[in-house]
Order: C-alpha cells, then sequence, then structure tokens
C-alpha cells in the first residue's frame, strides 16, 4: 500500500485517478440519497445549485468529470517526473478528503437506517 501511495508513474497515476473517480461518483449517489430525506443539505455550495436536478447532478458529477480526468490523463503523459510527483501528492490528498466525505455518508446513512428501524 505504501508503495502504492509513493508511486507517481503514469501508471499509478491512473489508477488513482480511477480510484478518485470511483469515490466521485459514489459521493454523488450518496448525495442525492441522503438529500431525498430532507434532514441533510448539500455541503458543497458549488454542487448545491446543481443536485436539485439529480439527472443534471449526475451528468455533471459522472459523464463531465469522466471526461475532464480523460483530459488530464491525455495531458499527463507528456508531464515531467516532477509533474507526475506533485500530481500524486495532490491526488493523495484530495483522495483522503473524499473518503472522508463518504465516510461521512456512509455513517449518515446507517444513522437513518438504526433510527428508521429503532421507530418502525
Amino acid at each position: 500500500m505504501n508503495t502504492f501511495i509513493k508511486n507517481y508513474s503514469y501508471e499509478s497515476i491512473v489508477k488513482k485517478f480511477k480510484i478518485l473517480y470511483f469515490l466521485n461518483v459514489a459521493d454523488i449517489i450518496f448525495t442525492i440519497v441522503l438529500l431525498q430525506t430532507n434532514l441533510f443539505e448539500e455541503g458543497n455550495k458549488v454542487m448545491a445549485t446543481i443536485v436539485d436536478n439529480p439527472l443534471k447532478a449526475v451528468f455533471i458529477k459522472v459523464i463531465l468529470v469522466f471526461f475532464l480526468i480523460r483530459f488530464i490523463l491525455y495531458r499527463m503523459k507528456d508531464a515531467t517526473l516532477k509533474q507526475l510527483k506533485i500530481s500524486n501528492y495532490i491526488l493523495i490528498v484530495i483522495t483522503i478528503l473524499y473518503s472522508l466525505v463518504l465516510l461521512t455518508h456512509i455513517l449518515n446513512i446507517s444513522l437513518i437506517i438504526s433510527i428508521f428501524l429503532t421507530y418502525s
């Protein structure tokens, strides 16, 4: 695991982007589920204006982000080792933060299920 985190080869960067993309897709799914309960609000001010329309939110977070990542990876093919190393650090930080957001979503969904089961 530590080797994977420290590895900043292009192939490793691609794998990290795949993980980040998975977290992104999971985030929008969990966000839409939590918003449907009317117990939660979107914390991201940019997405708050978009999540009112789930189809638009999914389009932006799934389709648009997919093509953005593809474009970034295309451009990174010619990156220097220094650029790849910096990109790796940025990806690790973003992945950790996104993982914390997802953990919060999972805890909130667990809390809702627990309350529902307790009072039903």
